[in-house]
Order: structure tokens, then C-alpha cells, then sequence
């Protein structure tokens, strides 16, 4: 399956996705823009500007439930004073519950986290970290996400100009 935004309006919310918030912060706001290197001339971006530390905004696909699944997405990261930060998400039970493969192009780290009510005291949880280089502005990362038999696996792959 292949997520396209070519027929959704610029400037509106992604059709078939639900926001949501882990950490704090102001309400995300998602929306469709146009970008002429993305395939499809379109994107989807977090675009409300907070700058709360602590904050983890979601947009989440709604029409997909599977099993023993591999999932990618690509990213760049564009703006941001606190994070440059994308990611994926699986196991998605709600918006605080759930396992994150995120990259920042701010840090060196890619952490491979889980994050849960109950487990560390109910914040960020990291169960493994890829050490990669920053990601710059201009390039796309992906980031790759096996969920085959309860095991997680998570790669990064070079960034592309």
C-alpha cells in the first residue's frame, strides 16, 4: 500500500489521518502542502509552530490495521527550533501509546523508542538507538519499521538530495 496526497487540497487537513498529541504543548495542526520535489507535487506537515519542549506531534493513518508488516516513510526536516524531527509510527493504540522510529536533525541519535502509560514513568521509553549522522534540510531520510512475529527491527537509510 502507497499513501498518495495528490488529490487532497493544499492548505486543508489530510483526509483518512487522525492528529494527536503526545507530550504538551498547543493543538498540531497538519495540513497538505505543495512541494514539487515530493512524488505527487504533495506532503503533509506539521505546521502550528510550538515550541514546548516535550511534544510529539501525530498524524495518523486511519484505514490500515495488519500484522507481521514492514512500513517506510520518507521525511526532511524543514524547520524548527526545539526538534527537526519526523518519524513512524506502529502498534498504534492511541496518541500515548504506541512505538517511534524518529529521526531529528538536530541529533545525532536515532532512537527506536517505545513510549506507553506505565512504562517509564509514563514517558519516553528507548529500547534501542541507530546512530546516524544529521539529517540536513535540503535531503529526505527513511525510515523503515519490520514488525514481523512481535520483534521490532528499525533501519535508516542514507539520506537522499
Amino acid at each position: 500500500m502507497r499513501l498518495d496526497f495528490t488529490s487532497m487540497a493544499p492548505g486543508g487537513k489530510p483526509s483518512g489521518f487522525t492528529e494527536g498529541l503526545t507530550g504538551q504543548g498547543n493543538p498540531v495542526r497538519w495540513q497538505v502542502l505543495e512541494d514539487a520535489s515530493a512524488p505527487g507535487g504533495k506532503v503533509i506537515a506539521e505546521t502550528s509552530q510550538d515550541t514546548a519542549d516535550y511534544r510529539f506531534p501525530l498524524c495518523i493513518y486511519d484505514a490500515f490495521t495488519g500484522r507481521d508488516v514492514e512500513t517506510s516513510v520518507r521525511f526532511r526536516a524543514v524547520d524548527g527550533t526545539v526538534d527537526q524531527a519526523a518519524g513512524l509510527i506502529v502498534r498504534v493504540q492511541d496518541a500515548q501509546n504506541y512505538y517511534v522510529a524518529r529521526a531529528n536533525a538536530l541529533e545525532v541519535a536515532t532512537p527506536l523508542g517505545l513510549f506507553g502509560r506505565g512504562s517509564c514513568d509514563g514517558r519516553w521509553c528507548r529500547l534501542d538507538t541507530v546512530y546516524a549522522n544529521p539529517m540536513p534540510a535540503t535531503a529526505s531520510t527513511s525510515a523503515a519499521v519490520a514488525v514481523p512475529n512481535r520483534n521490532l527491527r528499525l533501519n535508516m537509510l542514507p539520506s537522499v538530495s
